[in-house]
């Protein structure tokens, strides 16, 4: 999803025509083992 809202908010600042935000990658796969280990099915 952090794609897509990096998208829109470059987006939204550059159609309000003021400095464009841009925001940094981020690479969240070193998230993985951590949400599998707390993750819990019902």
């Amino acid at each position: 999803m952090f794609p897509y809202l990096r998208a829109f908010i470059s987006t939204l600042t550059l159609q309000a025509n003021t400095k464009i935000l841009k925001l940094g990658l981020m690479n969240l796969s070193d998230l993985e083992k951590p949400l599998k280990e707390n993750t819990s099915e019902i």
